[in-house]
C-alpha cells in the first residue's frame, strides 16, 4: 500500500468538482440497446421510425458509400438491430469452431435474407468464399502455410512463447484501470466471480433508506450525513451481511471521518496509481447504477457515494481474492501473484472469456476445482495453457480477422451480398464501411435509438384528434424499464404518519428504514409483491409531507426532469392489461400535474413550466394497440 500524501484529499476534492461539472444530466428516457432491439422486433419502434432518426445524423444519410457498396441507412440499421463489434482471436476461434461460422449462415439473419443466401450458391462454400475474399480484398497475410502454425508439441519453445504472450496481456489487462475498467472489472476477468449485482444492490439499498433522511445526501444547502449514517450503520452491522467477509471488522474500523478522506484511503489501499485516479474515479461514476437521492451534479453527493463503493468493492473483491489466491486485494498483489502463475493467468482469461470450446471450458473447470491454483498441480496448469496457445496459433490466420474481416463478414450476410457481389467492391469502399461502422459506437447508437422510439410515440400523439401537432413537441419518453427498479414503489405508498422529517430527526428516520428494511425484508418483499399483485389496497399517492416532495423531486432529477423543456412527458407501460399498473401511474401523473405540487417542487431545483404535461400510455404487445389517459383534460388545454 503506497503512503497517503498530505495533498491527495485536496487532488480528490478538485477530481470530484470536475467530475461534478461535466456530469452529464441523467437520461431515464433511454434503455438499454438490448431493449430498444426487442422493442423493434415488437412493432413498437419502426423502420419509418429507424429512418427519421437516421435524418438527424449526417453518418446515416440515404447516398450509398460508392457506386457500387450499399446506402448508409441500410448499414446503420443492420449496426443498430445486430451485434457487429469485433472479436479477439479467441473469440474468433470460438465462432469458427462451436458455431460453425464458415459452414452456416449466422444464426441471427433474417429468414428472407437467408433464404436470398441460400439461393445462390450452397452455404458451406459460400461463408467460405466470402471470407477468403474478405482477406484478399483487405489485403491481410494468409497465415495458413507458416511453419509457425505446426503444432510443435507442447515442449519449452511454446511455453516460452506462452510466458511473453500471458505477461503481455497481465500489463495490458492491469493498464485497462480506469480507462475501461475497476478493479472490479479485473477480478470478473480473473475468477468469473460478478459483484457488480451484489455490490449495486447493496449501494442502492443504503441510498434509498438514506433517502428518506432530506438531510443525508446534502439537499437544498444542508450538511451532508449520507457516508457518515452509512459508515456508522456498517459499523453496527446492522443486517449481519458482512459477517462473511474477511478483516470487514478492521476495515470498517479504521475508515475516516470524512467521505474524502475514505476515498483516498481506498486508492491507496486497491494501490492506484495516483496518475490513473482521475480515470478510475470517472470509470466508477460512470458505472454507478440509478440511485435514489444521487445527484451526480453535486460533488459532495458524489464523494459519499463514491466512498461508500469503494468500500464495499474493497470488502468483497477481499474475500474473492482470498478464497482463490490467499491475497489481499489490490493492484500491486494480483500483479505480483499472476507473475509468478502466468500459465493460471492465461487458462482464466481465455475460460472467463466465454471464447473456449466446450471440451476445453470442461478441462480447464475442471482443474479450476480441483487445484483453485497453479500452486497446486502446476504441471497441468502449464500442459493446458500452452494447449491454447497452439489452437490459438493454428485457428487465426492473423489478429486483424477479428477486427474486421470479422465485422464486415456479419454485415455482407446481412445485407445478402456472396463474394461475387463484394467483389465487384474496391479495397476503398471496404474501408468507407469499416469507418461508417466505427462512427457507430454505442453512444451514438444509443441517440439514434432514443430518436426514433421518441418519433414512434409523436406520431402516435400526432393522430390523436383534437391535438394540435406544435402542442405535442418536444416528447419526452419515460420506459416502464425506468421506472421498474422500485423508484415508482416509493412515490406511491400510504401516506406518512408524520408530516415533517427534517435535520436529525429525518437522519433518525432514515436509519430506523434502514435497520427495518435489512431485518424484516422478507416482510416487507412478501407486503411490496402484494401490493403489486393488487392483494392488498393501492392508496392514493401523498404528497403531504417534506419526505414525499424530496422523494418525488429525487425521481424526477433522476428522469433528466429537473429543467426539461418537453412540453409532454409520456409514461409508457408495455401492460396494457394490467389495469393496476396503469392505475398507479394515473395516481402519479395526477399529482405532478397539480399546481401545488409544482410550486412545491420548485424548492427543490425541479421546475415544470405550465405547458408541461404528463401523460399515461399503456401498450398491448398482442394488438399493438396504444391506450392514451388524461388525453381529455390535455384536449381542452390546447
Amino acid at each position: 500500500m503506497r503512503t497517503p500524501s498530505p495533498n491527495d484529499a485536496a487532488h480528490v476534492q478538485a477530481l470530484l468538482h470536475a467530475l461534478a461539472a461535466t456530469a452529464a444530466p441523467p437520461s431515464g428516457d433511454t434503455l438499454p440497446e438490448a431493449r430498444y432491439r426487442e422493442l423493434y422486433w415488437q412493432g413498437r419502434i419502426t423502420d419509418d421510425d429507424l429512418a427519421a432518426a437516421f435524418g438527424t445524423d449526417p453518418d446515416c444519410q440515404t447516398e450509398p458509400l460508392s457506386a457500387s457498396a450499399p446506402s448508409r441507412q441500410a448499414v446503420c440499421r443492420i449496426a443498430l438491430l445486430f451485434d457487429l463489434s469485433a472479436l479477439n482471436p479467441c473469440q474468433l476461434a470460438w465462432h469458427i469452431e462451436e458455431r460453425a461460422a464458415f459452414r452456416h449462415i449466422q444464426a441471427d439473419v433474417p429468414t428472407a435474407v437467408r433464404r436470398q443466401l441460400l439461393a445462390a450458391e450452397p452455404e458451406a462454400p459460400m461463408l467460405q468464399a466470402l471470407w477468403a475474399a474478405l482477406v484478399e480484398m483487405l489485403e491481410i497475410p494468409d497465415g495458413a502455410t507458416d511453419p509457425d502454425t505446426r503444432d510443435e508439441g507442447t515442449g519449452g519453445f511454446i511455453h516460452t512463447e506462452l510466458r511473453q504472450l500471458a505477461d503481455t496481456e497481465l500489463t495490458r489487462l492491469l493498464a485497462t484501470l480506469g480507462s475501461t475498467a475497476s478493479l472490479r472489472d479485473v477480478v470478473q476477468a480473473l475468477s468469473g466471480t460478478d459483484l457488480k449485482t451484489l455490490v449495486d444492490g447493496h449501494l442502492r439499498q443504503v441510498c434509498t433508506a438514506l433517502a428518506a433522511a432530506p438531510g443525508a445526501w446534502g439537499a437544498r444547502g444542508q450538511v451532508a450525513e449520507g457516508y457518515g449514517t452509512w459508515r456508522l450503520l456498517a459499523r453496527q452491522d446492522a443486517g449481519l451481511f458482512l459477517q462473511q467477509l474477511p478483516d470487514w471488522q478492521d476495515i470498517i474500523a479504521q475508515l475516516p471521518d470524512t467521505a474524502i478522506a475514505a476515498i483516498v484511503w481506498q486508492l491507496h489501499s486497491l494501490d492506484i496509481p495516483p496518475r490513473q485516479w482521475a480515470a478510475y474515479l470517472r470509470h466508477l461514476s460512470q458505472e454507478l447504477p440509478l440511485l435514489p437521492g444521487l445527484n451526480p451534479a453535486s460533488a459532495t453527493v458524489l464523494a459519499d457515494t463514491l466512498a461508500i463503493r469503494l468500500t464495499l468493492d474493497r470488502l468483497w473483491l477481499n474475500q474473492v481474492c482470498h478464497d482463490l489466491w490467499k491475497i489481499e486485494v489490490n493492484a500491486h498483489a494480483l500483479q505480483s501473484y499472476f507473475q509468478k502463475n502466468l500459465s493460471e493467468f492465461w487458462v482464466r482469461l481465455h475460460l472467463y472469456q466465454g471464447g473456449l470450446p466446450e471440451y476445453l471450458s470442461q478441462q480447464a473447470e475442471a482443474l479450476i476445482i480441483r487445484s483453485g491454483s497453479e500452486r497446486q498441480c502446476r504441471p497441468d496448469w502449464q500442459h493446458l495453457a500452452d494447449v491454447l496457445v497452439l489452437r490459438q496459433r493454428r485457428l487465426v490466420r492473423s489478429p486483424a480477422p477479428g477486427d474486421s474481416v470479422w465485422r464486415l463478414f456479419r454485415l455482407c450476410q446481412h445485407l445478402g451480398l456472396t463474394a461475387r457481389q463484394v467483389q465487384g467492391w474496391t479495397k476503398t469502399d471496404l474501408s468507407a464501411l469499416l469507418g461508417l461502422l466505427d462512427a457507430l459506437p454505442l453512444t451514438v447508437r444509443a441517440t439514434l435509438w432514443h430518436a426514433a422510439d421518441r418519433h414512434h410515440y409523436q406520431q402516435a400523439l400526432a393522430a390523436q384528434p383534437n391535438l394540435p401537432h406544435t402542442a405535442l413537441t418536444p416528447l419526452h419518453i419515460i420506459h416502464s424499464d425506468s421506472y421498474a427498479n422500485g423508484l415508482l414503489a416509493t412515490l406511491i405508498r400510504p401516506a406518512a404518519a408524520s408530516s415533517t422529517l427534517l435535520g436529525r430527526a429525518g437522519l433518525a428516520h432514515g436509519i430506523g428504514r434502514y435497520l427495518s428494511a435489512m431485518l424484516a425484508a422478507p416482510l416487507v418483499l412478501a407486503q411490496l409483491l402484494a401490493e403489486c399483485l393488487g392483494v392488498l389496497p393501492n392508496p392514493l399517492f401523498s404528497v403531504s409531507t417534506e419526505a414525499d416532495i424530496d422523494r418525488l423531486a429525487q425521481w424526477l432529477t433522476a428522469q433528466g426532469l429537473a429543467q426539461t423543456t418537453a412540453n409532454k412527458i409520456l409514461l409508457l407501460t408495455a401492460n396494457a392489461d394490467s389495469p393496476e399498473e396503469t392505475h398507479r401511474l394515473k395516481l402519479l401523473v395526477t399529482q405532478l400535474n397539480r399546481p401545488e405540487t409544482r410550486h412545491l417542487l420548485q424548492a427543490r431545483g425541479i421546475f415544470l413550466s405550465a405547458d408541461t404535461w404528463f401523460l399515461v400510455a399503456s401498450y398491448d404487445t398482442m394488438t399493438g394497440l396504444l391506450a392514451w389517459h388524461g388525453l381529455e383534460t390535455l384536449a381542452s388545454l390546447v
